[in-house]
């Protein structure tokens, strides 16, 4: 029945005209060819803090350059690897496309014991860590006011030693979900993603799916980001003030890695939450934007009561109901913050964040950074930010009402108590591309450096350990097809880490071959 109710609706919505109503994907390649555009064009009073941005609102900026063909093809099989998706259809009103996803490739670490050992035995083959991704996106269009996209894919992957640790002491993949470990320190995973979007009038645009959200102009997020595991949606954008006002409120399912009492059921339900984030943008001059943040982390179940119903004011779209109803003393995890975006008049931004979810107790952070682009020479972008949060930001007494999902921070993924800098450098010629990034990291080990209540099951320590660790990553890349952001990659990365006496390096190389339309975080 909900299928047939929402394949009416659908149809109920078509019309004769195409329109672009799909998300733009969470990929830091895009949106540095988005906000470049965006400033190139002196198109900057466009509300781009809360992604992923809708291609109807951000209009040509969405199209790169790059996605113009640098030469003709004259064959079928030329156009569809380069150019073209895999399958369509369009027919008036109506467009489908398919197209496979995939990420293969192999990858070493030249400091994991492990891997060398098989190096040297010569049993190389396909002993060596590799990634094996499979999948298909499926993403169209009805009408003018309704898109939709879906995708699913599956993963194999060994990782090197210090990731798997990392995911170990998670219990998750970074990013992803949970593993099944297959042997070693190979794992099997999957993933997907698909929602709708309606623009149900020209003020308003409605969402329903399941995914990530980022807010903010920076590598990091200290409000909302994408670090975390997908999470079911429903989502509701107002404009108004010939859109200088933006107004976003998302109700959002979360939930633990803990298991509720199993009952009848052959396996036990994880324990969940919900939450409701508000977002309040306003631009009153081209060249500034101001965002006003709101989350609650809303209680669903306790060891008293059991399951809670949804609370009704948790359904309320409007902002400062958590700080207002609620406070910052409350079982309801209310996180609070601010978000600007200044643009130079030499072709940058300067932006920043601060967030707080107890001010009386000093829990606090704040993000500072610029971005500059096409310094020199076209499309070559820099990037400098620093992050800091406090101890006991993000974290709460309750029993997992933490600001997390799925045993990862829904913000930053250091989590809490950290102090952190970034430079960065982009530049692309035609289809090939460059990114380079320097990370310094300063983060607290012990119990009050973790957002997660148990801190001894979460890999953390209660000696007073700061870790120090520096990462840098280089990878150089060749542009394949733009449409699914299909590319050819070669990469390296460098990170050592001190945890008091003890010093880990690693120097990790891969090559792979991939359709990279989400950001994947290893620098943490």
């Amino acid at each position: 029945m909900k299928r047939l109710l929402l394949t009416c609706m659908l149809l109920a919505a078509a019309a004769t005209a195409f329109a672009q109503q799909k998300n733009l994907w969470l990929n830091r390649q895009r949106t540095f060819e988005v906000e470049r555009q965006l400033v190139q064009n002196d198109s900057t009073a466009v509300h781009s803090a809360l992604r992923p941005l809708l291609e109807s609102r951000v209009g040509a900026a969405s199209d790169g350059e790059y996605l113009v063909p640098d030469r003709k093809y004259y064959y079928l099989l030329g156009s569809k690897m380069l150019r073209e998706h895999f399958g369509s259809i369009n027919e008036g009103g109506f467009q489908l496309t398919l197209d496979p996803l995939f990420d293969l490739g192999v990858n070493h670490d030249w400091n994991d014991t492990l891997q060398l050992n098989i190096l040297e035995s010569g049993r190389v083959g396909f002993n060596l860590p590799a990634t094996n991704t499979r999948g298909a996106l499926l993403q169209g269009d009805i009408g003018m006011n309704v898109s939709f996209q879906s995708m699913l894919y599956e993963t194999q992957m060994t990782y090197p030693q210090w990731l798997f640790k990392q995911t170990d002491s998670l219990g998750v993949v970074p990013g992803q979900g949970r593993f099944k470990l297959v042997e070693g320190r190979k794992l099997d995973y999957n993933q997907s993603y698909g929602w709708i979007s309606w623009k149900a009038a020209d003020w308003l645009q409605l969402q329903a799916g399941h995914g990530k959200h980022f807010i903010g102009h920076g590598y990091r997020s200290m409000l909302l980001s994408d670090v975390a595991f997908n999470y079911p949606f429903l989502r509701g954008t107002a404009y108004a003030l010939s859109d200088k006002l933006q107004y976003t409120w998302m109700y959002a399912g979360l939930q633990t890695l803990e298991r509720l009492p199993r009952g009848d059921v052959p396996e036990s339900l994880f324990r969940r939450k919900a939450l409701s984030m508000a977002y309040l943008s306003y631009i009153p001059i081209p060249e500034l934007e101001i965002g006003l943040f709101e989350s609650v982390t809303w209680q669903r179940w306790d060891s008293a009561q059991g399951t809670q119903p949804i609370a009704p004011e948790s359904l309320l779209p409007v902002l400062g109901t958590g700080l207002i109803g609620k406070g910052f003393d409350d079982v309801a995890h209310v996180v609070a913050g601010v978000n600007l975006r200044y643009t130079l008049p030499f072709g940058g931004w300067l932006y920043g964040q601060f967030v707080t979810d107890g001010p009386a107790d000093g829990h606090c952070g704040y993000q500072v950074g610029a971005k500059f682009f096409d310094v020199l020479v076209p499309r070559l972008h820099l990037q400098a930010e620093y992050n800091f949060a406090s101890e006991g930001l993000y974290t709460h007494p309750a029993w997992h009402q933490e600001y997390s999902h799925f045993n990862q921070p829904l913000a930053h993924p250091s989590g809490t108590h950290f102090d952190e800098f970034i430079l960065g450098l982009y530049y692309q010629y035609k289809r090939w591309f460059v990114d380079v990034r320097q990370h310094y990291l300063d983060r607290d080990l012990t119990a009050s450096g973790n957002i997660f209540p148990g801190a001894s099951d979460q890999g953390f320590t209660t000696s007073p350990f700061i870790s120090r660790s520096t990462t840098t990553s280089v990878q150089l890349g060749m542009m394949l097809n733009p449409v699914t952001n299909m590319q050819l990659t070669l990469g390296y990365q460098y990170r050592d880490q001190t945890i008091g006496p003890q010093v880990e390096v690693a120097n990790w190389t891969w090559i792979r071959w991939k359709t990279a339309l989400w950001n994947h975080y290893t620098d943490f």
